[in-house]
């Protein structure tokens, strides 16, 4: 299946988004009220590239079924 740069660019971004969330998760789990800010940071970049890279994989896939259609 081959993969244009729009599909790979969202999926890298899925993937950075995973990697925050996860940064996150593992290095701030107790909860620490001093943390929050770095937590709250990390969240909303996940949060940014998740959703970014959720709209980007879209556009690739639609772009895609209609060059296929032409």
């Amino acid at each position: 299946m081959y993969l244009n740069k729009t599909i790979i660019a969202g999926i890298i971004s899925i993937f950075i988004g995973m990697g925050f969330f996860l940064a996150v998760a593992l290095l701030l789990p107790t909860g620490n009220e001093s943390d929050w800010g770095y937590g709250m940071g990390g969240l909303t970049l996940a949060a940014i590239f998740g959703t970014g890279g959720i709209l980007i994989l879209i556009i690739g896939i639609v772009v895609r079924i209609i060059k296929r259609k032409e």
